[in-house]
């Protein structure tokens, strides 16, 4: 069950870091396709890629402690 577990959350770790890593290319090829004075950086596909991780792995943690705690709607009408 644990292993099963795991390979999940690797999964999934791997298809969010390789959107974020495909976004941020995406993002450098634009700036280097236009003219504007924007310099192409290597490091910054590598530290958005780090982001994505870490802004995904902070997501899976707040939303696993915050989904106990009931929303403002249902504490004001009385369902606790």
């Amino acid at each position: 069950m644990i292993n099963l577990f795991s390979k999940w959350i690797l999964c999934i770790c791997r298809k969010c870091g390789f959107t974020g890593f495909l976004f941020s290319l995406f993002i450098e090829m634009v700036q280097f396709s236009m003219p504007m004075g924007r310099s192409v950086d290597v490091d910054d596909v590598i530290l958005n890629t780090i982001g994505t991780f870490l802004g995904f792995i902070t997501w899976k943690l707040l939303n696993s402690k915050l989904r106990g705690i009931p929303s403002s709607k249902e504490a004001s009408n009385g369902h606790i």
